[in-house]
């Protein structure tokens, strides 16, 4: 079954509450003081079957200057508008306004509506009055609509205006369902037995009775305890529907008109966002740069300003790319339309398309961040994808966040995404993916932070991975950097051990007093025994040589020299006699007491035989049971 949203536009007291109450039996105005001042404040709804049985929802504006807030609310998702103009009094100021706003939100269809034609027995005043349409909505998507002269009071025009209407919501192409859910809610309240519910447009993607939403941005998880479209008990709503949602979860006054409930992990609370703008031609003078603004999108209504990225001031009539930075957060989306209206005096100046709903903050005339604007702005999907996975930079991002920052359906990114990486445009790492000019970037800081390092530290068998971190751009996580590493190893381009890593190229070469001094700490290694000496000992005995600290590292880098504990430095020979002695007595004996191993590492003493049993657990060699070692099985 198709649905459809019709909106009412216009001016004060032109009759729309009236005209839907005609056409539905429906009083929109629900509050009293709606009622006692016999005009709109807030948005009011009403539900129509149409003749071929599609099924309309009406969503009647108010027409108030001071209301323009709530019927932008009201205008957020519909199909069709009615612009209704009284027949005694033409084209008004707020005519001109919510058709300014339909334009900005690019509302495609609509009838105009000459509501109190029952008053006017003059013939010409109607054709003047219709001369004044049919100018205010020249170059507009009303140009060529019909005009309908309606009364509600005799109901005259009435069935002409709803056959009209059929014929319209027929040639409606259906939104999709697909992508995530979202719904900007425009009212919550409280019904007893049932609890918190709220109503909306449906935006986007599909809702389940059961089903867990986000609400935003209040961040709360709710459930879906029921849906009601168009006043009917269903259980499941799409893209395009008015939509009444019970949810448990968050009490109704924790809710206000411009909250969003979201499929959870879809969508994310931003305070920038990129757009294209365009500055009505009627605005009275040009707009600076970082001027105030009142932002609304779908039901919410933020404060912030608007920063010029192409020049400094703007023109009326023209349009420029913008980053919109705003006071409190909004759940947006790319392709999402907008509206801005200055701080004061309250006017309706201009509009545009989202296209980064999460952008980075950009200065002006950056040229790199305008070509990057202006591929994601052109659409193809292909294209835009790239864009935002070079926007991730060097922390990559995942396909979910692609889909979800860019509006876009999850399948259609995964499917996009194989192309870009059989052309080696972009890496997978793991669950991110990574474009490869960062990747090209990442490997080639590498190989020159190495080359860098050796001829800094030429005794040195590599750099610790831990510094070479520390000089990679700080947003590249440990998964990339080691993702990284491995294929430059297999490449073949460096070597690893341990922690360390050392181009394949690097070669440790002593000089003949350098060589001299590395006999000489390998010997006194080497004769000590298994009573090695600590580094202090060393130090104490070689000190006065300037090399030593860097010998001594080469060594230990290179495996020549071990440190079994913090402080005792053996050399790997005495490591390598210490190892067949126990592996051989360990293959006639099912296990080694503490005594056992004094005898033999030469009856050396506990502060010794110890650190080198712990040692040999922990390379693997041996297993500790209580006091006793047994040979680890290979």
């Amino acid at each position: 079954m198709k649905h459809i949203i019709i909106g009412t536009a216009g001016h004060i007291d032109h009759g729309k509450t009236e005209l839907v109450r005609r056409l539905t039996g429906i009083n929109t105005d629900r509050l009293k003081e709606e009622q006692d001042r016999g005009i709109s404040i807030d948005i009011g709804f009403a539900r129509l079957q149409l003749p071929s049985g599609i099924h309309a929802g009406i969503v009647d504006m108010p027409g108030h200057e001071r209301f323009i807030k709530n019927m932008l609310a009201g205008a957020t998702g519909i199909d069709l508008v009615l612009l209704v103009v009284a027949a005694d009094e033409g084209v008004m100021p707020q005519t001109t306004e919510h058709l300014d706003i339909l334009r900005l939100l690019e509302i495609q269809r609509g009838i105009v509506v000459l509501t109190k034609s029952d008053l006017i027995d003059d013939p010409d005043w109607l054709e003047l009055i219709k001369d004044d349409i049919y100018i205010a909505t020249q170059g507009t998507f009303l140009n060529r609509s019909p005009v309908i002269a309606v009364s509600a009071v005799t109901g005259m025009g009435i069935e002409e205006l709803r056959a009209a209407l059929d014929r319209e919501a027929q040639e409606i192409i259906p939104r999709r369902d697909s992508g995530a859910f979202r719904l900007p809610i425009d009212r919550s309240f409280t019904v007893t037995g049932t609890g918190t519910v709220v109503t909306g447009t449906c935006w986007s993607g599909r809702v389940n009775v059961g089903d867990t939403l986000t609400l935003l941005p209040k961040e709360k998880e709710v459930r879906v305890r029921s849906i009601q479209v168009h006043g009917e008990q269903v259980e499941s709503a799409a893209a395009g529907q008015r939509v009444a949602l019970a949810i448990h979860g968050v009490d109704h006054l924790e809710i206000h008109r411009g909250c969003v409930l979201v499929q959870p992990g879809q969508f994310q609370m931003s305070y920038m966002l990129d757009a294209r703008f365009k500055l009505l031609p009627t605005v009275e003078r040009a707009l600076k740069q970082r001027t105030r603004i009142r932002f609304h999108l779908g039901t919410n209504e933020v404060l912030g300003r608007i920063s010029l990225l192409e020049r400094d001031s703007l023109i009326p009539g023209e349009d420029t790319l913008v980053q919109i930075r705003l006071e409190n957060p909004v759940i947006a989306a790319r392709g999402d339309r907008y509206v801005i209206r200055s701080y004061s005096p309250l006017r309706t100046i201009g509009g545009g398309m989202i296209i980064d709903p999460n952008p980075r903050k950009h200065k002006s005339a950056d040229q790199h961040v305008l070509s990057v604007l202006r591929t994601l702005e052109k659409g193809d999907p292909q294209e835009i994808i790239e864009q935002k996975i070079y926007q991730a930079k060097y922390a990559g991002i995942t396909p979910e966040n692609v889909a979800r920052e860019l509006g876009l359906h999850l399948p259609v990114v995964h499917q996009e995404g194989k192309t870009l990486i059989t052309q080696n445009i972009i890496i997978p790492i793991g669950k991110i993916w990574l474009h490869s000019v960062f990747y090209r970037e990442v490997t080639g800081t590498i190989l020159s932070q190495l080359k860098t390092f050796h001829q800094q530290f030429a005794l040195r068998w590599g750099m610790p991975k831990a510094a070479l971190s520390k000089a990679l751009p700080a947003s590249l996580s440990p998964q990339i950097l080691d993702f990284a590493l491995k294929a430059l190893m297999k490449q073949g381009s460096i070597n690893i051990h341990e922690d360390k890593i050392q181009l394949v190229t690097h070669q440790i070469t002593f000089s003949p007093t350098q060589e001299k001094l590395r006999q000489h700490l390998e010997q006194f290694c080497r004769d000590a025994g298994f009573t090695p000496p600590e580094q202090d000992h060393l130090y104490a005995k070689f000190g006065d040589d300037p090399d030593l600290t860097e010998i001594l590292t080469a060594l230990i880098d290179s495996g020549r020299l071990i440190k079994i504990t913090s402080k005792l430095i053996t050399h790997a020979d005495v490591v390598e006699e210490g190892k067949r002695r126990i592996e051989h007595y360990l293959t006639q004996h099912d296990r080694m007491t503490m005594s056992d191993a004094k005898t033999l590492l030469d009856e050396t003493s506990r502060k010794y035989s110890v650190p080198f049993l712990e040692y040999y657990d922990k390379i693997g060699l041996t297993y500790r049971i209580g006091d006793q070692r047994v040979l680890v099985q290979s």
